[in-house]
């Protein structure tokens, strides 16, 4: 019975020693989590509202299809465009501009490339509806899109539609 007792009392300490190693190493400071693994970029609703005018609107299909303004990507038809990137809205500048002198029809590909810090987004639009050729009041071109986009060599992509226009 004696030793029944003892050994009881020998796994009580080991168990408290292993509790206390674990939680104050040996150097006698608590642990630090390490240091955060690089995650997908996270896409997100544009936050801060922006100006009525000529450019593009790319929305998730729900969005569009409510006819609503909640964007996930926006420009205006300078270089500058918007995006919510992990969680805040940041300001996108343009680095590969597409093509131009194109004609646009239907099926159409085009792409799009721009940066913002550590972020590089690309946009893949395929046109899929034009204006009838005899509508001058209509200035519009729709599109779906893909972007990607890339920080830290990982990807997230998102596929959206929308139009670009006045």
């Amino acid at each position: 019975m004696k030793t029944r007792s003892v050994i009881n009392r020998s796994r009580v300490r080991l168990a408290a020693l292993f509790i206390l190693f674990t939680l104050f190493p040996i150097g006698g400071r608590p642990q630090t989590p390490s240091p955060s693994v690089p995650s997908v970029p996270l896409i997100g609703v544009i936050k801060k509202a922006l100006p009525e005018e000529c450019g593009c609107l790319l929305q998730l299909s729900p969005d569009y299809r409510k006819h609503n303004r909640r964007a996930i990507f926006r420009s205006d038809f300078s270089d500058k465009a918007w995006m919510n990137l992990d969680g805040k809205d940041l300001e996108l500048s343009l680095v590969s501009p597409p093509a131009s002198g194109r004609r646009e029809r239907v099926g159409a590909r085009r792409n799009e490339i721009y940066k913002s810090g550590s972020y590089k987004i690309e946009i893949q639009y395929v046109t899929t509806r034009i204006c009838p050729p005899k509508d001058e009041s209509c200035e519009a071109v729709w599109y779906s899109a893909m972007i990607t986009v890339t920080k830290n060599g990982l990807s997230g992509k998102i596929k959206t539609i929308g139009l670009c226009g006045c």
